[in-house]
């Protein structure tokens, strides 16, 4: 007898962005099985000020020659994991140039889950 198979294999891809410098680094960091999930690892994993986070839907099995290609919906969260509407970019950007200040002590970009 055949193995069953799922028809369709999502997963919520959380995805690290940051400002290093003159550049905007962004790479996936984790996957959760529901958004609910993500939204509870996020504010355990410390980051800099300079950073934020970006949730979206994976569906590993779409077919963009059946359905076409669409942008799928981002959630966006701060540096502590509290969502907001839009990419805090310019905010990030001023926590960088803050940080690189002599007199600054700058956290680390990533850290470990806590609690």
């Amino acid at each position: 007898m055949a193995a069953k198979v799922k028809k369709e294999t999502q997963v919520w891809v959380i995805t690290h962005c940051e400002i290093s410098g003159k550049v905007f680094d962004r790479w996936p960091f984790h996957v959760a099985g529901s958004l609910e999930a993500a939204k509870k690892l996020i504010p355990r994993v410390k980051v800099s000020d300079y950073s934020w986070w970006e949730v979206f839907l994976f569906d590993q099995n779409y077919d963009i020659y059946k359905h076409g290609w669409e942008e799928p919906k981002v959630y966006y969260f701060n540096h502590l994991g509290k969502a907001v509407k839009t990419a805090p970019f310019n905010k990030a950007v001023k926590a960088f140039q803050k940080s690189s200040q002599p007199s600054s002590q700058a956290g680390g970009c990533c850290g470990q889950a806590t609690g």
